[in-house]
C-alpha cells in the first residue's frame, strides 16, 4: 500500500493531466532525467516507469501555487515516483 504522504498531487488531478491528450502531445519527448528515482516499493527502474507530462488545475494557477512538469508513476504499485518541476508560479 501507497504511503499517502509521498503523493506529489492529488490522484484526479494526476488523472486529468494523463487524459489531456493535447498536454501530453506538446510535451511527447521526455527530457533525461539523471536525477530520476525508482519506485521505492518495487524498484522499477525510471525507464520502466509510465512518464506524463502533469499540469495542476487552473484554480492553483491563479493562487499562485501552480505547478508543471514531467511525473514518473509506477502502475504497478499506484506510486507517484517522481516529479520534475519546469514550472511554477
Amino acid at each position: 500500500m501507497c504511503d499517502e504522504t509521498e503523493e506529489h498531487f492529488p490522484w484526479e488531478d494526476v488523472r486529468a493531466s494523463q487524459a489531456d491528450l493535447k498536454l501530453q502531445k506538446i510535451h511527447s519527448e521526455r527530457p533525461d532525467l539523471p536525477d530520476a528515482r525508482c519506485c521505492p516499493q518495487c524498484g522499477a527502474a525510471p525507464p520502466d516507469l509510465h512518464w506524463i507530462y502533469f499540469r495542476s488545475p487552473p484554480e492553483t494557477w491563479e493562487l499562485l501555487c501552480g505547478r508543471e512538469g514531467w511525473l514518473a508513476l509506477c502502475e504497478r504499485c499506484h506510486r507517484q515516483v517522481h516529479f520534475a518541476l519546469t514550472a511554477m508560479n
